[in-house]
């Protein structure tokens, strides 16, 4: 998750008025829950796209909450191992124990945002949705 945050806009005019009257803690809730699962096409797709020789990797790749609002949120997706970076983008030269690499780059996250872009936004407005008609404000 070292790169800047990427966004989706969407249009949820349709959808403002409902989480307006959620109020913070209910439309924050709902928000996060649609944010985690769009979130979870890209960590998917990114599991099955990664490069792998031991699994550790595949299995490190994560979505997490970055940040929750009353009326919005950021999620993450991305993995905690030190090499996550290299493997995305690439690594020529030395490292901090002397070996030198020249590794090509093979994206798995980037490629899985990219790709589901369309479904990330069709998933997003859709748990938004169920969501708020659980909480009986639709």
């Amino acid at each position: 998750m070292s790169e800047g945050p990427v966004t989706i806009d969407m249009d949820i005019a349709s959808l403002h008025a409902a989480l307006k009257a959620a109020g913070g803690a209910v439309s924050g809730r709902v928000i996060i829950t649609a944010l985690k699962s769009g979130g979870l096409i890209v960590q998917n797709a990114a599991k099955r796209d990664c490069p792998w020789v031991t699994s550790n990797l595949k299995r490190s790749i994560h979505t997490e909450v970055l940040v929750q609002q009353p009326m919005a949120g950021e999620v993450g997706v991305g993995t905690n191992v030190v090499y996550g970076p290299r493997v995305e983008f690439g690594f020529a030269g030395k490292d901090a124990l002397g070996r030198v690499y020249n590794q090509a780059a093979q994206p798995y996250l980037r490629p899985a945002l990219n790709d589901n872009r369309a479904a990330i936004q069709g998933e997003f407005e859709t748990v938004l949705r169920l969501s708020l008609a659980a909480e009986g404000l639709l």
